[in-house]
């Protein structure tokens, strides 16, 4: 799968836009004052030093050299966030859809192929079980990649499924 890079902007540079997060942490928030051209660590530090922590999603996405905000969260989307003045909230949990995630990772069939050997859930039996498989009949047909993945923060990939099998029994039969 392949997927065209918004802006060819290298985790180096991504780098060196932390260095550069507290001069530019004072931008006044009045008026037309974005532009792609910021540096989003001044605002949003913890998301780009995300990039180069290794225990996060992000950092995988940095290696591969889609470190840039662009490459995800598309400049429309950008440019209607940051219109007008705003506080600079401390965490802004922006859900991307499912289709942005799409655009580079494939088609969710193809997630299905790539996880069919996954162990990351065991039921009690010693059974694995694909995470990208799930019965419809019974689950949310509309589960969005960031329900289980979490880019800039700390991964918790049975944090979804643990909602309602909470025991850690992903079998039906133990509730039903």
């Amino acid at each position: 799968m392949v997927c065209s890079k918004a802006n060819e902007v290298t985790l180096a540079s991504t780098e060196a836009g932390l260095a550069s997060a507290e001069a530019s942490s004072a931008i006044s928030a009045t008026g037309d004052w974005w532009s792609q051209d910021l540096d989003c660590s001044g605002c949003h530090a913890r998301n780009v030093e995300s990039f180069t922590d290794s225990n996060l999603s992000a950092s995988v996405h940095g290696q591969e050299g889609y470190g840039d905000c662009v490459n995800c969260h598309s400049l429309e989307t950008l440019e209607e966030a940051h219109q007008g003045a705003m506080d600079i909230p401390e965490y802004i949990p922006l859900r991307l859809p499912q289709s942005a995630c799409l655009a580079c990772h494939g088609t969710y069939e193809d997630l299905i192929a790539l996880t069919k050997d996954s162990t990351v859930f065991e039921t009690p039996d010693g059974t694995f079980v694909n995470p990208h498989t799930q019965p419809t009949e019974t689950h949310q047909e509309n589960v969005e990649c960031y329900s289980c993945h979490k880019m800039h923060s700390e991964p918790d990939p049975k944090g979804y499924c643990y909602t309602c099998h909470h025991t850690g029994d992903l079998t039906c039969y133990t509730c039903h």
